[in-house]
C-alpha cells in the first residue's frame, strides 16, 4: 500500500504538471496534446523502455531490503533511512508522518484513478486545464 501510494502521489503531480503545459524539451515531447496522450507518446519514442529499466534497478534494490526485513532486521516497510531535514526526529513525529503518508497515499490512489477514468471516458473534455 505504501509503495502504491507513493507512486500515485507522483502520478497525480505528474498529471497536473503535463496538464499545465510543462514538457521536456524536444519535438517528440512538445507535441503532446494532453496528459492522457503523454503515455502513448512516451511509448512510441522509447522513453517508457528507459523508465522500465530504471524501475527494474530500483525494485532490485528494494528487494534486497525486503529480504533483510524477512530475516528479522527490524526495518519498517518503506523506511529507507532518508530524512535530510530531520522531520521525524522523535518517535511521535515519525509515527505522525508515517500516518500522514499512508492517508495521503490513499487519497492519491483514489485521485489518479478518478482522473484517469474521467479522462479516458471523456477524452474531448479538458480535465482541470
Amino acid at each position: 500500500e505504501l509503495k502504491h501510494g507513493r507512486v500515485s502521489m507522483l502520478a497525480t503531480v505528474g498529471w497536473f504538471v503535463v496538464g499545465a503545459g510543462i514538457r521536456f524539451p524536444g519535438s517528440s515531447f512538445t507535441s503532446i496534446s494532453s496528459p492522457l496522450a503523454a503515455h502513448d507518446a512516451c511509448v512510441s519514442n522509447g522513453s517508457m523502455g528507459l523508465l522500465l529499466a530504471a524501475v527494474f534497478v530500483l525494485e532490485l534494490a528494494g528487494g534486497a531490503a525486503i529480504f533483510d526485513q524477512a530475516k528479522g532486521s527490524g526495518r519498517q516497510p518503506g523506511d529507507f533511512a532518508f530524512d535530510p531535514f530531520k522531520l521525524a526526529a522523535s518517535p511521535a513525529k515519525a509515527k505522525r508522518y508515517a500516518q500522514a503518508e499512508i492517508k495521503n497515499g490513499r487519497l492519491a490512489m483514489l485521485a489518479i484513478s478518478g482522473i484517469l477514468t474521467q479522462s479516458a471516458a471523456f477524452p474531448d473534455k479538458s480535465l482541470f486545464f
